[in-house]
């Protein structure tokens, strides 16, 4: 991820030389980290290498935080995001960090089953990076039903891995931090991904692919700065159970793009710019 950010940037400063290594740099870790960590059989990233190098197949959610990091190619990350949204990793209140098939489960045990919403934050952002819509939008809707059964609305450090359909709401694990900062910044970015904006400096163009969570209808988003612009987004279903927008930018010399996700949605978009330089 960092490879593949410098070498624009270098590029942008008339340094082609730079960015051609940042660029070989970072396909050569694709590569090396595919030959590596990918394991087809099961549709799965490794969980690591232990001390001969042999792959340790625990499916936990690390492989998630692949997704943000953006190096599989999009069929394996395909593989990973159903992986990961199956009965055995989504309990339907967040992604466990360990699959209830590894011997070492326990839905109440720090790293192996219960939920993280950091975790899952960093998971939903790298769908939305792959434009994966369906497990995005499953992913983030549990995360708010979680909330909304939480004091205050105010999401945990982590929380119990016990599937929602066998308790009526999150078990709450005995000595998880409330508030923790972790957990605090998670709304922030689901926001993101769910808004699917990725702001270039470099063009000026900000790109959105929105897409509403499992269990919301309608949301808006009013005055997010842009440097001296503000954006302002409203999303709706629609009959078609597609996500409807309408995007308002104000000041500044920025520029609004946008992306589709995998479905191919035909999505209604209704872009208004204003003071766009």
């Amino acid at each position: 991820r960092a490879y593949r950010a410098f070498a624009p940037i270098y590029r942008h400063l008339g340094r082609a030389q730079e960015a051609a290594q940042f660029g070989a740099r970072a396909a050569r870790l694709r590569k090396n980290f595919h030959d590596a960590f990918w394991i087809e059989e099961k549709g799965i990233v490794a969980h690591a290498l232990d001390g001969q190098k042999k792959r340790v197949e625990t499916a936990a959610s690390n492989m998630g935080h692949v997704l943000f990091g953006g190096i599989l190619d999009r069929d394996k990350a395909q593989k990973v995001a159903a992986r990961l949204l199956s009965d055995d990793m989504f309990s339907g209140f967040g992604i466990r960090t360990l699959s209830t098939r590894e011997i070492s489960y326990n839905p109440i045990s720090y790293h192996n089953g219960t939920i993280w919403p950091h975790d899952n934050a960093i998971i939903i952002a790298g769908l939305a990076i792959y434009g994966f819509h369906e497990p995005l939008a499953k992913a983030a809707g549990a995360l708010n039903r979680t909330a909304a059964k939480m004091e205050h609305h105010r999401l945990p450090e982590l929380f119990g891995g016990l599937s929602s359909d066998l308790v009526h709401q999150p078990v709450p694990y005995p000595v998880s931090c409330s508030p923790q900062a972790w957990a605090a910044a998670t709304p922030c970015m689901v926001l993101q991904a769910l808004l699917g904006a990725r702001p270039d400096a470099l063009t000026g163009i900000i790109e959105l692919n929105p897409v509403l969570p499992e269990g919301v209808d309608a949301l808006s988003i009013e005055g997010m700065r842009l440097g001296e612009a503000t954006l302002s987004v409203t999303l709706e279903r629609n009959e078609q159970n597609q996500t409807r927008y309408r995007a308002q930018l104000e000041g500044g010399a920025w520029k609004i793009g946008t992306i589709h996700s995998e479905r191919g949605d035909a999505e209604e978009v209704d872009v208004n710019v204003h003071g766009v330089q």
